[in-house]
């Protein structure tokens, strides 16, 4: 009888198991954030993220620019891409530094205006060569685009005198996006 007991009670347990490996299989795993960085040394992960590659016809260019937005925070990038380029949603795979004119990166803190209303404001500006973005990798078919990104915004306040006052470093590190959709536009 024991062993009976035994035998009915290890076939339930292979039955629960067996329907809990049914349900990981049929579920799909999606991260719920698309972009990560550091800000100034806390962890930061975007609710609202904006990615859109647009070719222009006229220019025979193609410009990738990302914009993620969490806790009153905000950080956008972009990297543009001049010649003969397809008119389709591919882009170089290549590292980008914020030295070339062709690379922009900014941060922004969501404050309240001299209005009084909240709007996001840049703070500070990001020295040529304190920056990069990467692309590592992108899928033209589904269009999503895979990389990293890194730069430091300083503010820089001045006396009256004209001299430095203070000089306010944000860095916003270890940013990443892995498989992050865009819209693809030509104009």
């Amino acid at each position: 009888m024991k062993k009976n007991s035994l035998i009915f009670i290890l076939l339930l347990v292979g039955l629960l198991f067996q329907e809990c490996k049914k349900d990981t299989y049929s579920s799909t795993a999606s991260a719920p954030f698309s972009l990560i960085a550091t800000i100034n040394d806390t962890s930061w992960t975007t609710d609202t993220v904006t990615a859109i590659l647009t070719y222009t016809s006229a220019s025979q260019s193609k410009k990738f620019e990302c914009t993620g937005t969490a806790f009153n925070k905000r950080v956008y990038f972009s990297v543009l891409q001049k010649g003969q380029l397809n008119n389709n949603s591919s882009f170089p795979i290549a590292d980008y530094s914020n030295s070339s004119p062709n690379v922009s990166t900014s941060y922004f803190l969501n404050i309240k205006n001299s209005n009084g209303v909240y709007a996001f404001t840049q703070q500070g500006n990001v020295a040529p060569g304190s920056g990069f973005v990467n692309i590592t990798a992108i899928d033209s078919v589904n269009n999503l685009i895979t990389g990293n990104f890194s730069f430091t915004s300083s503010s820089i306040t001045y006396g009256t005198d004209g001299q430095i006052k203070s000089v306010h470093n944000d860095q916003i590190q270890y940013g990443g996006f892995t498989n992050l959709p865009f819209k693809f536009v030509k104009q």
